[in-house]
């Protein structure tokens, strides 16, 4: 089964008066498993494709399966997907909540899913990402822009996703960390199966963690690339 099952998509939004086709995408399969990476400029769409993944974007026509089940267009996402589909946002101040401490914003997923809440195996993931136990404490605008995107991923690893969505993940920090949150999410992905796909200008980062990725420009895809294009890509530089 695959991850995700697009037929075909097709996103349109309004510049003014007129309309214009944001996404205008035909056949994207992504493998159970895999990592697929969406690479492209900004304004091209891979941001948008996302969002319709996350069931954020919910205007939309076409055939879209995910984990097996097919999206309605213009509903949210129901039951098991809203914990199995996971996403990490390029700014990731914009989905912490500024009155609630890091504790809470935390716990609060975990309570609505179900899980149970440890508070020994949060300080742990907290480690794993480089951040010390004394964060839960803490309000999101007392964090580094660093800081914050990995409380985001913390977030998102520990409902234990089928999909992991990732947009621009590790813009937010410096080179070293960004190697170490990228490994973290390579090895979370191997011990659990869990499928990610990766949202990224970078064409490095991408070809660092993915198996196959889609070239996007203007809305549709350019260029398909298994794993040595990727990295045959990320050589030349070339775009």
């Amino acid at each position: 089964m695959n991850a995700v099952d697009i037929g075909s998509l097709a996103v349109n939004f309004k510049r003014g008066a007129s309309p214009f086709s944001a996404l205008d995408l035909e056949d994207l399969r992504v493998e159970e498993g895999e990592c697929f990476g969406l690479i492209g400029g900004s304004g091209s769409g891979k941001s948008t494709l996302l969002r319709v993944l996350a069931g954020l974007q919910r205007d939309w026509s076409g055939g879209v399966r995910l984990l097996g089940r097919s999206l309605e267009v213009k509903r949210a996402f129901t039951g098991s997907l809203r914990r199995e589909v996971q996403m990490v946002f390029q700014d990731p101040y914009a989905s912490l909540h500024p009155l609630h401490r890091i504790r809470r914003s935390l716990r609060e997923p975990r309570q609505i899913n179900g899980l149970p809440f440890d508070e020994r195996s949060l300080i742990a993931s907290l480690d794993q990402v480089g951040l010390p136990g004394e964060v839960l404490d803490r309000f999101p605008h007392q964090l580094s822009g660093g800081q914050r995107q990995r409380v985001a991923i913390v977030r998102a690893l520990q409902l234990q996703p089928k999909l992991l969505l990732l947009d621009e993940p590790t813009s937010a920090l410096d080179m070293t960390v960004q190697a170490e949150i990228l490994n973290l999410l390579q090895a979370r992905r191997q011990d659990t199966g869990m499928t990610m796909i990766v949202v990224s200008h970078d064409i490095h980062t991408v070809a660092h963690l993915c198996d196959r990725g889609v070239v996007i420009k203007q809305g549709r895809i350019e260029q398909r690339l298994d794993r040595n294009g990727l990295i045959e890509r990320a050589d030349g530089q070339a775009w």
